[in-house]
């Protein structure tokens, strides 16, 4: 049954017409990019300052300018990558490297959604202090992104 739904992934026109085309796979693999660069290029800033860098920085502004960032960035990422997924789907859904990339990226999105609802990130916000609970939530966001973005490297190029 899986085999089914990869082949007609694999075989379907847009598939068929990014692996044929000598300007469109390029384009969405650098869209994927740029998604990832703003992605990386807004989560490690904000994890920095709430482990306390930039301290004299106030957390709130900065939140409200890189949070859109980060999800635009992630939305660009996960539209492009879905693109070249359809591609090869059978060799990257065979792919421990691949898999990896996926589980982390959920772990990712778990640990942003985790520290975003809890009162710890309300206190931080308000009293441009982190806690403990939010600097670990950093660290543990810096060593995730930065997994992912080199598992998605070793993917692209195995």
């Amino acid at each position: 049954m899986l085999e089914t739904l990869l082949d007609l992934i694999h075989n379907s026109l847009v598939s068929t017409y990014l692996r044929q085309s000598i300007w469109l796979y390029p384009l969405i693999n650098a869209g994927h990019i740029i998604g990832l660069g703003l992605l990386i290029g807004s989560i490690v800033p904000l994890d920095l300052r709430l482990l306390g860098i930039w301290h004299t920085v106030p957390i709130s502004p900065l939140v409200r300018v890189l949070v859109p960032v980060t999800i635009a960035g992630l939305a660009l990422a996960i539209t492009c990558g879905g693109m070249l997924f359809i591609t090869r789907p059978g060799e990257y859904l065979a792919s421990a490297l691949f898999i990896s990339k996926m589980g982390l990226l959920a772990l990712g999105l778990i640990n942003a959604a985790t520290v975003r609802m809890s009162a710890a990130w309300k206190s931080a916000l308000a009293s441009n202090l982190s806690s403990n609970r939010v600097r670990i939530h950093s660290i543990v966001s810096i060593l995730i992104w930065g997994s992912v973005i080199i598992l998605g490297r070793l993917v692209g190029y195995r």
